[in-house]
């Protein structure tokens, strides 16, 4: 493109007093909410949306009862005081390690830990902008602009302010290109292992490692999901994964109970809408889940050497085909939109408030009976496969 239009500083200097503005007010929503009220209570409701969960695992975890990390009656009594209704809490289904991860936030009373957990999300977020700058040229010029765009992306915005961890997930995804862009292929297998944390992902991606033959990534991602191993094997016994995966089994039928109109992934929506058991769901899934995984096991065996282009499309698919996404999920996608955007400024403007006005399709899903949401890890996926066998696929960054 030629050189920049006149007062294009200008509008760069007005985008980033705005973004600015909107972080500030922000930061300032999330000082009010935690100091006005106590225990959960927050002037609009409870206070940190799924923090209680999280929280009271960490409360199991300090009082060191780890045999009882998955037991409902123990976490209700460490959910107690953040309820107005006897009996009521939200049910913690990770790995023991995170547990352990969020036993650290207990001294800090809930207020305290929704306060230090929200700021924590927020850096990860800016981390992964940041960290993404040298792979995405047109972020260097527009960080704090992506920042927000990011940060106000509905789902994205939800996982911040509710206690969820969308942007731990973008900054790992982020973490595992940079490092193998820059040459460190054991470190971005070791970050891809930290997103064991939420197997749905570092499972995946482990797979996908082995189909691309990066195999010094995968030894790091063996050294790395090793020590996760120990970790939890310290508190829990040798057998914690079957003993996780018991009862993260049975909680996938409560958590489509609770949860199927907030799934994304086309697993989760079939079997919300035709039913848990049901055959034709159980058909869909597995359709679905074998053609994406094929695709992203082929580009990943086909691009060896294009490492951005292979996670942006391992990142669309995983949210796409995993058994039950959460509408949070769709924050990570900033990741594969933010690397297939038009090198065109206006065109890519657009691209990104495309996307950005699609993350408000959520609030039709209690209408709709399902999230109108999950069209759009699928459209991406589809963008980013064909990206990486089309003839355009020099319009990428450089790698």
């Amino acid at each position: 493109m030629g050189a920049a239009a006149p007062g294009a500083p200008e509008q760069h200097a007005r985008l980033n007093r705005l973004a600015g503005a909107v972080c500030a007010a922000l930061l300032i929503a999330v000082l009010v909410s935690t100091f006005a009220g106590s225990g959960a209570a927050a002037p609009g409701g409870r206070l940190g949306g799924d923090l209680p969960a999280f929280y009271g695992a960490g409360s199991v975890a300090a009082d060191g009862d780890w045999d009882e990390l998955y037991d409902a009656s123990r976490q209700i009594a460490a959910q107690a005081d953040l309820w107005e209704d006897t009996g009521s809490y939200l049910y913690f289904a990770y790995p023991p390690y995170v547990a352990g991860v969020y036993r650290a936030l207990v001294p800090l009373g809930y207020r305290g830990a929704y306060l230090v957990h929200t700021l924590l999300m927020g850096a990860a977020l800016w981390a992964a902008v940041r960290l993404a700058t040298p792979l995405v040229p047109w972020l260097r010029r527009r960080t704090l602009v992506a920042f927000t765009v990011a940060l106000t992306f509905y789902p994205m915005l939800r996982s911040v302010l509710g206690g969820q961890n969308a942007p731990l997930t973008l900054l790992l995804v982020v973490a595992v290109a940079r490092l193998e862009h820059d040459g460190r292929a054991f470190a971005a297998g070791v970050a891809a292992a930290l997103l064991l944390y939420k197997p749905q992902f570092g499972v995946p991606l482990a797979l996908l490692l082995v189909a691309g033959r990066r195999w010094r990534m995968l030894r790091g991602w063996a050294a790395g999901a090793s020590v996760l191993y120990a970790t939890a094997a310290l508190t829990n016994g040798l057998g914690w994964v079957g003993d996780w995966w018991s009862q993260a089994t049975e909680f996938r039928e409560l958590n489509m109970a609770a949860n199927g109109s907030n799934f994304i992934s086309i697993p989760g929506v079939v079997e919300h809408l035709l039913g848990a058991g049901s055959g034709a769901a159980g058909s869909i899934a597995v359709v679905v889940t074998v053609v994406g995984g094929a695709a992203a096991a082929a580009l990943w065996w086909r691009r060896p050497e294009r490492p951005l282009l292979r996670m942006a499309v391992a990142v669309a698919v995983i949210v796409t085909i995993a058994p039950q996404s959460l509408f949070y999920e769709a924050g990570v996608l900033f990741m594969p939109v933010a690397v297939l955007a038009p090198q065109d400024p206006t065109t890519r403007a657009r691209v990104l408030g495309a996307f950005w006005t699609a993350g408000l399709l959520h609030l039709f899903a209690p209408g709709a009976g399902a999230s109108p949401l999950a069209v759009v890890p699928v459209a991406i996926a589809v963008w980013a496969v064909r990206t990486g066998w089309g003839e355009h696929h020099t319009r990428l960054a450089p790698v």
